[in-house]
């Protein structure tokens, strides 16, 4: 919990300590004074209000990666014919996604190829 400055300990020993200054200092000490404990005053304010959130979106953050893990093992779990039902995928369309990924292992095997060629060159 953030404790809470005290006005009274502050004005107490500002007014021990300027006993000896002059009226004009001792105003401006407790015009300064008032500024720095109004400072004071609104980063705890700020600290009480962001802190909160910050934890919680640490635990949302947290729990929304393990949603994500958990859905994705999942979904990797799943069986071909199964991922096509879930993305009700039409007959056709499927069909011509599987043989262009077929098309690009054989261009990705024959790219290996040509690289090996070249380094061996």
């Amino acid at each position: 919990m953030i404790h809470h400055f005290s006005t009274w300990n502050l004005s107490l020993s500002l007014e021990f300590r300027a006993s000896s200054l002059s009226l004009p200092e001792q105003s401006l000490i407790h015009h300064f004074s008032t500024w720095n404990l109004s400072y004071v005053h609104m980063v705890v304010g700020t600290l009480r209000h962001l802190i909160p959130k910050s934890i919680v979106y640490c635990q949302v953050r947290e729990d929304k990666r393990n949603l994500l893990d958990r859905f994705f093992t999942e979904l990797g779990a799943k069986e071909g014919r199964q991922l096509g039902k879930l993305l009700d995928e039409d007959p056709v369309i499927t069909q011509r996604r599987q043989n262009i990924g077929k098309r690009l292992e054989l261009y990705r095997a024959a790219q290996s190829e040509i690289d090996m060629v070249v380094w061996t060159k």
